[in-house]
């Protein structure tokens, strides 16, 4: 039901997963910064991301060596002090394993928060 609210509002679901991928991210949510644009990681924890693994916008987002496989697909909305987090039941649970597979041979995962890294493992 949350999915079909967003298709319906003409949102798509922000995440990249190209084959060619070496390296996959796996963040917390799309801002809304990120959902409006269409593109992830489109604010200044981008930058900021970016600058840590020393690439620009370019290989980022061009070269295909990039994945970013999110916790939650769609921006979560705003909650009482900063956005809410991040479904993980409706989307983590149920897509991450479907996209780990195909980055099964030995790729660099970047996990962001300790969440994402527990899931990741298992725990």
């Amino acid at each position: 039901m949350i999915i079909k609210k967003y298709t319906d509002e003409g949102i798509e679901p922000l995440f990249s997963a190209p084959s060619t991928a070496k390296i996959l991210i796996v963040g917390q949510a799309p801002g809304i910064k990120a959902q409006e644009s269409k593109i992830f990681f489109n604010d200044k924890s981008g930058v900021k991301l970016r600058e840590w693994m020393g690439i620009d916008d370019e290989i980022f987002y061009k070269s295909g060596l990039i994945g970013v496989v999110p916790m939650d697909f769609y921006y979560p909305g705003k909650g009482k002090s900063g956005d809410l987090p991040p479904r993980k039941k409706i989307f983590a649970t149920k897509w991450h394993s479907k996209s780990f597979r195909t980055y099964a041979q030995s790729r660099t995962y970047y996990s962001c928060r300790k969440i994402r890294t527990r899931l990741l493992l298992g725990k």
